[in-house]
């Protein structure tokens, strides 16, 4: 529940977030996404007060029963086309104020032969796989991972009879695995096969991305609400609703049910880390020539002086046999 929701000092609109079901996470909302009809939003400064500032909600009544381990909320951070894979994000735990300081990479590889991704995989058609096009009929922008998570789904099905849902694969059998024997079936072939070395036996059907964009991410907390701060929160309404309207709450149970996030550049910058070749082929025959010069003595000066001692061979035999005829043609005529 957002208590409060600022991107470079403005109001959220509410229009900004898109809705998303993760069979781990629950319920999970994604700010500044290209699928929705909303322009991607953008910062033109850098700094604490120019990015996105939430406040939230995240105490679960006590009436209900939940499995899990923590409390707080889970953050993932990526371009916009990109869905969270299984176990990417930070944790962000209630009762402090939590920056998280981003530094956008982006990785350029040259395709082949010089190394093992293949460029412009922007089309389900750009490569013959079948996990390949499961991606892309995903609704997803491919990358890799994606695909090994096709290719674990479809052998699960395969042994279990049912569709595993932890990946941002749509599942196509409409059957879910969704009772306690077909988990365990999920479980131990999920262990079977991250335990395997089946990514190299499947790289061939699952081509490497040549681009990618990854966020560098630097994170600082502290204490929150302070107490002023917090006494003022009690006395809104919206606190109050949370709380069912309960007049004995104290700070520290106000700090054990919220917590402030702060997501934002420190520099507008961009690092890149493109792959070249290493050497031309004009640099490679300066090279091979550098080299022989240096260990045998050999310079291109060095190979036209024995072409031209070859061919003064050849001149000197032809001229002697030339002459031993003549000689042999004049004593007959004796």
């Amino acid at each position: 529940m957002f208590i409060s929701c600022l991107y470079n000092l403005r109001p959220c609109n509410q229009s900004q977030w898109t809705w998303f079901y993760n069979s781990q996470c629950g319920n999970c909302f994604r700010f500044n996404s290209d699928q929705n009809s909303q322009e991607i939003q953008k910062t033109y400064q850098a700094g604490k007060y120019n990015g996105l500032m939430i406040e939230l909600y995240v105490g679960i009544p006590e009436e209900q029963n939940t499995l899990s381990q923590t409390s707080g909320a889970h953050v993932y951070i990526d371009d916009n086309s990109i869905q969270p894979l299984f176990g990417q994000g930070v944790d962000i735990a209630p009762g402090f104020g939590t920056n998280l300081v981003l530094q956008r990479i982006k990785r350029k590889q040259m395709p082949q032969p010089y190394s093992s991704c293949i460029e412009n995989l922007d089309t389900i058609d750009s490569f013959d796989s079948e996990y390949y096009r499961k991606v892309f009929r995903s609704n997803l922008t491919y990358r890799q991972e994606d695909c090994f998570f096709a290719f674990i789904q479809s052998e699960i099905y395969k042994n279990c009879k049912c569709d595993e849902i932890g990946s941002n694969i749509i599942p196509e059998n409409n059957n879910p695995c969704d009772n306690f024997e077909e988990q365990n079936c999920v479980l131990a072939e999920f262990q079977r096969l991250t335990q395997s070395s089946y990514k190299n036996d499947i790289e061939s059907l699952c081509p490497l991305e040549c681009e990618s964009i990854t966020y560098g991410i630097t994170k600082s907390t502290s204490r929150y609400p302070s107490v002023s701060y917090g006494n003022d929160l009690l006395k809104t309404k919206q606190i109050k609703a949370l709380f069912r309207n309960r007049t004995n709450i104290s700070i520290e149970e106000l700090r054990e049910n919220i917590l402030s996030l702060n997501i934002y550049y420190e520099y507008l910058k961009q690092t890149e880390i493109t792959e070249n070749r290493s050497i031309s082929w004009d640099g490679l025959v300066g090279s091979i020539g550098g080299t022989l010069g240096l260990f045998l003595g050999i310079s291109f000066l060095s190979f036209v002086e024995i072409i031209d001692l070859l061919l003064q061979i050849v001149f000197l035999k032809c001229k002697k046999t030339t002459t031993k005829v003549f000689f042999i043609k004049k004593e007959l005529k004796n």
